[in-house]
């Protein structure tokens, strides 16, 4: 309304003008239950290594306390850090590539930090775990409503948020539980971290299948 658009463009873009979806158009919509399944499994998936990260290193042979906190800490310093790298990057080739191929290849890197995490030892590197998930945790969060305004318009961005939101907050919640109960089913965290791993990849699939552009064409009344 007052004459500023993003990017120095000089007039708003198409689809600000284009009616905002209902609910249940976006519901009816294939594409938004795979940004829905794939930002689910790809948040949970990092909420799942997040939680868990400090316990698996116990589980890998950090047994010394002293060790194993300042390893958890070296990790979680490189992943803050990594994580603001992500953001910038992954931003400036969303601008300059395929959004759908960023966040795909974003959610496939998320699930390789698994077998990265398995592969922290004593004496081994934290170092490449901690930068690969902070890098893709940075850009994960960034892509997800960017993708929403990309595939539904930007107009439509607060219904499709509105549901992906708390669904994701569910998947960050419920799958670190459902870590930890198979940790104590199989007492160690091998086979849960493999389940983790399958999820990212059900994520990474998920956003792989998504239509390049489906913005509606709905127009305003």
């Amino acid at each position: 309304e007052i004459g500023q658009f993003a990017d120095g463009d000089t007039e708003a873009p198409p689809d600000v003008h284009l009616e905002p979806h209902t609910f249940g158009y976006l519901l009816g919509q294939w594409s938004f239950w795979l940004l829905l399944i794939g930002s689910l499994c790809s948040i949970g998936a990092i909420g799942a290594i997040n939680q868990h990260m400090k316990l698996v290193f116990a589980d890998q042979g950090f047994t010394n306390q002293t060790q194993l906190n300042a390893e958890w800490s070296t990790a979680t310093r490189w992943i803050l850090w990594s994580s603001i790298a992500g953001r910038l990057l992954i931003g400036w080739c969303s601008d300059k590539l395929s959004m759908k191929w960023v966040m795909t290849a974003t959610y496939f890197i998320v699930a390789a930090t698994v077998p990265l995490l398995l592969g922290v030892h004593p004496g081994g590197n934290v170092y490449f775990f901690a930068v690969v998930f902070g890098f893709a945790m940075g850009a994960d969060y960034m892509l997800i409503p960017l993708m929403a305004a990309k595939q539904f318009g930007v107009n439509s961005l607060a219904r499709a948020m509105a549901v992906i939101l708390p669904v994701n907050t569910i998947g960050q919640t419920w799958v670190p539980l459902g870590v930890s109960y198979l940790r104590e089913h199989f007492g160690s965290y091998g086979t849960p971290m493999n389940a983790v791993l399958g999820v990212a990849a059900i994520g990474a699939i998920s956003i792989l299948l998504l239509p390049r552009d489906t913005v509606g064409t709905k127009q305003a009344a």
